[in-house]
């Protein structure tokens, strides 16, 4: 089994129907015609004599040729490597010389990394991701017949950077086993259900299929669904693309869907097409959900997992959101959901030893979702296990009914007074409070306290943060050891190229005038 088993499937079943659509000029193209770019692609690729150990990079944002590219590149010998376009010049450079990229293709906004990477002292070949420079690199290649010379499940297809919210990004080993795991995952815990308006699914990918967004497009390729591809859209307009084209599935994070609820046109149109709104990377607060659950209905999933273990490895199903059709409660929708099918999760001390339920430890995976490693680091791969697991490096308990609560990272808890306080619990409540986008709480050196609570806030987009009102707010839940000591308004959060609060910028930040503090 291969990754693009997944693509084929679909299109065996279904040839003409509809694979992509570009939201923005509604430019298609079916499962037949991508298979036949696919494999005129991967062709050319041994045509080039590019074999199993070249990585090729597509450096776009989500877009028709975009995908296909990526799909040509699993269907041929070469190894993919998943690179964000949001992500910095500088640090795309970094992350593709790192991980030995070959070739390049890439759209013309980031025609600098191109230049940058041809001066490097590696050759790498850069192509421009247009039709015409695509069709040219490609040739006269057969439409069909390519036969991999390896269809083996420990295969490596991809190699994907961490995040590196806490530090330097690693190269993460992706394994066609690891593939199998995902979707078939995605296939016990989100079954479609086919409906006279939507006989396949269709997937709102406007998250970067680089990522998590786009193990889900494995999912709705496997059902022969149709993706809907977003390039850049506002939460407003992604609220019109739902009603427009009764997308059935797509996956968000938080911040988004904040945005959407936000939106003077939440009510104005029609959701009802929805089965899966699946968010991740971040947990919601309560509140929001329960309004999300109001305005979108019971569709709203939570998966968790890293880019280490595959996802899910933890999932919150639409009704598990809710008891006795309605919201289910703060003490559930805190929770990041169960532990799915075909994963070995358990929760660790610091001796590697399984804590009792209820107690507070070290997530740690094992399985077939797990990668092989990191690669070009073979140190960094044997400290991150205990015995078989993985560890994950997510602090968390299991509640008496199996729902996994994660309570903060392990390098983001705080130690203040002689104290631990999980960032993540106070990120929560504070996430509660009228008029907050995002905040980020961490631990800054302090001569009383050893470490003071600190919380980031980014306001709502015209909205004013009374502090003190916020401060009283946090006390009431939290109490005066856990409540921040100091609050910084920002207007907006350093974030990763997936949306996520960079902590570690915040950290090595040095105090200056250009932001307001409050003790």
């Amino acid at each position: 089994m291969r990754i693009i088993d997944n693509f084929d499937t679909g299109a065996a079943a279904s040839p003409d129907r509809v694979f992509l659509i570009d939201a923005e000029s509604g430019f298609e193209r079916s499962y037949a015609q991508t298979s036949s770019f696919t494999h005129r692609f991967a062709h050319a690729v041994r045509a080039r004599g590019l074999g199993e150990d070249t990585k090729i990079a597509v450096l776009g944002r989500n877009g028709v040729l975009m995908y296909e590219t990526i799909l040509g590149i699993l269907r041929s010998d070469a190894i993919w490597l998943p690179v964000n376009a949001r992500s910095g010049l500088s640090e795309m450079v970094e992350l593709l010389s790192r991980m030995d990229c070959d070739v390049l293709f890439y759209e013309e906004e980031a025609a600098e990394v191109a230049s940058a990477m041809q001066e490097l002292d590696r050759p790498v070949e850069t192509v421009p991701l247009t039709e015409e420079a695509i069709q040219s690199w490609i040739g006269a290649q057969p439409d069909q017949g390519f036969s991999p010379s390896s269809e083996s499940v420990e295969s490596i297809y991809a190699i994907q950077a961490t995040g590196g919210t806490t530090g330097t990004p690693k190269g993460v080993l992706f394994s066609n086993r690891n593939a199998r795991y995902i979707v078939s995952t995605f296939e016990a815990v989100a079954p479609f259900t086919p409906t006279l308006t939507n006989p396949y699914p269709v997937y709102l990918a406007s998250a970067p299929l680089t990522h998590a967004a786009g193990q889900l497009m494995q999912l709705i390729m496997r059902q022969s669904g149709t993706a809907v591809v977003v390039r850049s859209a506002s939460p407003t307009e992604l609220l019109s693309l739902i009603d427009r084209f009764d997308v059935t599935h797509t996956f968000l994070p938080p911040t988004v869907i904040y945005g959407m609820l936000d939106s003077p046109e939440i009510d104005q149109h029609d959701y009802s097409s929805l089965q899966y709104l699946i968010y991740g990377a971040s947990p919601m607060s309560p509140e929001r959900l329960t309004r999300a659950m109001d305005s979108f209905g019971p569709v709203l999933a939570q998966l968790y997992g890293q880019t280490e273990t595959g996802v899910p490895n933890v999932w919150m199903s639409p009704s598990e959101h809710a008891v006795d059709d309605a919201s289910a409660g703060n003490d559930r929708l805190t929770a990041a959901g169960r532990v799915t099918p075909g994963t070995d999760l358990v929760i660790l001390d610091e001796s590697g030893q399984p804590v009792p339920q209820g107690t507070v430890g070290e997530i740690a995976v094992a399985g077939d979702g797990v990668t092989p490693g990191y690669y070009g680091d073979p140190e960094g791969t044997a400290s991150s296990y205990s015995g078989r697991y993985f560890l994950t490096g997510d602090i968390a308990y299991m509640d008496d009914e199996g729902f996994i609560h994660i309570v903060d990272r392990r390098k983001d808890m705080i130690i203040t007074g002689g104290f631990n306080v999980f960032s993540a619990e106070v990120e929560r409540r504070i996430m509660a409070f009228p008029g907050i986008a995002e905040c980020a709480v961490l631990g800054v050196p302090d001569p009383k306290w050893g470490e003071r609570v600190t919380a980031f806030i980014e306001p709502t987009a015209g909205e004013t943060t009374d502090l003190d009102r916020l401060r009283e707010f946090c006390r009431e839940a939290l109490g005066p050891i856990k409540t921040p000591k100091e609050f910084i308004i920002r207007a907006s959060l350093p974030r990763s190229a997936v949306g996520k609060v960079l902590k570690r910028e915040l950290r090595q930040e040095i105090w200056g005038d250009s932001q307001r503090r409050v003790s």
